[in-house]
């Protein structure tokens, strides 16, 4: 994928020269204009941005993402939208059970497996090896 707008048009002014030093050295073409638009406009999914007036009363798209309020916290994406599921605790482990992401908090002290009972995560309490 390019880093840079297909059309370039320093590149093209840099190589253009104009018939008088009043004329512009390049006109400017709508289709290069549209190449780049194109190339720079993000294709957002419906359901994640609003439409708002922009610039000079210009129609503008503006994602919805919940930035969230703490360090570490998770995105996840549903199908229809973006939401924020809390910073985890230390040792914990992020489980998706009844249709959802949570987390199953580490066991406080011990020694533990994880493991499935009756269907569910959880912390299973071994014995020490010595």
């Amino acid at each position: 994928m390019p880093t840079n707008p297909p059309v370039d048009f320093e590149e093209k002014i840099r190589g253009a020269t104009g018939t008088t030093n009043k004329d512009y050295p390049y006109a400017i073409k709508a289709t290069d204009l549209m190449q780049d638009f194109v190339f720079a406009t993000l294709d957002i999914a419906d359901g994640i941005f609003e439409e708002a007036t922009g610039l000079n009363g210009y129609i503008q798209r503006r994602l919805n993402i919940d930035a969230g309020t703490e360090a570490n916290q998770i995105y996840i994406w549903n199908g229809s939208k973006i939401t924020v599921i809390a910073t985890p605790t230390e040792g914990s482990v992020l489980a998706f059970t009844g249709g959802a992401f949570n987390y199953i908090p580490a066991p406080g002290s011990g020694t533990y497996v994880l493991g499935a009972v009756s269907g569910g995560l959880t912390w299973i309490a071994t014995e020490e090896c010595p």
